[in-house]
């Protein structure tokens, strides 16, 4: 019974750290020749954030882009659209706490704490302007603070872990 106890607290507790740190996973066709794209535009996007945030994520990708040599297009066809979609979720972290083995009631006392939190998920599209093709796909999730200064540092944090190895060399 206690080794039971003891065993849900470490899951519990490496559960929540988890949930606090950022992940972010990019995708891309592996057939694309990604020296071949310099310019590009944004498409507006059906789901986005706040107007504030907007602006962050918009300023963060375009930073990230103008530093791997590819520019922003607006009178030209560019050579690819940039997209983004972000979805909010609210989610709930259950953490155990193990006060120790009491023997003369034969267990332990085991407390729980619940956090409730927003996990934002962010994704970023690049498309192939003449074909309308999905070129490069990259998706970050991570928790949403209630300090805006703070997601602020998150949306570049994001950003610059998605262009980290952008673009991506031929294998």
């Amino acid at each position: 019974m206690r080794v039971n106890r003891i065993v849900l607290s470490v899951c519990l507790l490496l559960g929540s750290g988890s949930a606090l740190a950022q992940k972010v996973n990019t995708d891309y066709d592996r057939s694309v020749d990604f020296s071949q794209y310099k310019t590009y535009a944004w498409l507006e996007s059906k789901k986005h954030a706040s107007e504030l945030a907007h602006k962050r994520i918009i300023a963060a990708i375009d930073e990230q882009l103008a530093a791997k040599g590819i520019q922003e297009q607006t009178h030209e066809r560019p050579d690819m659209y940039v997209v983004y979609h972000i979805g909010l979720k609210e989610r709930v972290e259950i953490v155990g706490y193990d006060y120790g083995y009491r023997p003369r009631w034969g267990g332990s006392t085991m407390r729980y704490k619940q956090r409730v939190y927003s996990e934002a998920t962010l994704v970023l599209d690049m498309v192939n302007a003449e074909r309308n093709e999905l070129l490069w796909r990259a998706v970050a999730v991570g928790t949403v603070s209630d300090n805006p200064e703070k997601n602020a540092k998150k949306i570049k944090k994001a950003a610059a872990k998605m262009f980290k190895k952008f673009p991506p060399g031929k294998k």
